[in-house]
């Protein structure tokens, strides 16, 4: 009988564990989530999405690079977003960390911006922040499925600031995005 017991309840026991499941099995609802001076943010690509998206700057053309985009929804009563792109060199398509520091636009690096129209102190329409540094840590690509996970975290610094100051800290940023979409 002591037997039957141990057996019912070691089955019990596998029934419990096998129903739990982690948060890393979980999909997130968004491409990005970062924290920006301690405040999340959970956003898509510009058109609600987890897709890398074209690029409009030359200097990171779409033959050479990946364009990861996640924006805060813009809506006709809140005029301030916010937009994070990272610039990933199809060279560096594999699990690893590059390390990214101010942008020279010359094509040569994987890049990360922000973009933040909240701090537009010149009043011409320009979001003038620069990377300090930071860095962008590549954990899975799947190149038959064409994703790319990863994760990163840099500091910037307004133009107008003659110190480089960090003025916006980035932290705790994730991204999961599919890329060369047709």
């Amino acid at each position: 009988m002591k037997f039957i017991t141990k057996l019912f309840t070691l089955f019990i026991v596998l029934i419990l564990f096998s129903a739990c499941s982690t948060d890393s099995d979980e999909q997130s609802d968004y491409a990005m989530t970062f924290k920006i001076n301690g405040e999340l943010f959970e956003v898509n690509n510009p058109f609600g999405t987890n897709e890398a998206t074209g690029t409009i700057f030359t200097y990171y053309p779409e033959d050479e690079f990946i364009h990861l985009s996640g924006r805060t929804p813009y809506t006709s009563t809140e005029s301030v977003w916010l937009n994070i792109s990272i610039w990933i060199d199809r060279n560096d398509l594999v699990v690893g960390t590059y390390e990214v520091g101010i942008d020279t636009y010359n094509n040569e690096d994987t890049h990360i911006d922000l973009i933040n129209n909240t701090n537009d102190l010149t009043g011409t329409g320009t979001f003038p922040e620069h990377t300090i540094s930071g860095n962008i840590t590549i954990t899975a690509v799947n190149p038959t499925e064409k994703t790319i996970e990863g994760t990163f975290e840099f500091n910037t610094y307004h133009e107008l600031d003659p110190t480089g100051t960090p003025d916006f800290v980035v932290t705790e940023g994730k991204f999961d995005y599919v890329y060369d979409v047709d």
